[in-house]
């Protein structure tokens, strides 16, 4: 089984547009300064998750492949 990590996206409700990226932060949209909201997605079954906080242990609620994150708290 290989330990490939889910990818990360980023969200802006006001500009309605995602921003890729290798790590979650809470940051502000570069366009319209509104806070970002996270984007999880599951590379097993494609389902996304709208996140601010990520668990450590958090498995995908469809196909509960395990989540494993890295990044900077």
């Amino acid at each position: 089984m290989s330990s490939s990590f889910p990818q990360f996206e980023k969200y802006c409700e006001e500009c309605k547009k995602y921003f890729v990226t290798k790590k979650v932060e809470i940051e502000k949209c570069p366009f319209c300064g509104s806070f970002l909201k996270a984007i999880l997605i599951c590379k097993t079954c494609k389902r996304r998750y709208s996140v601010y906080v990520i668990e450590s242990d958090a498995k995908c609620l469809t196909c509960q492949v395990p989540l494993k994150l890295k990044y900077r708290s």
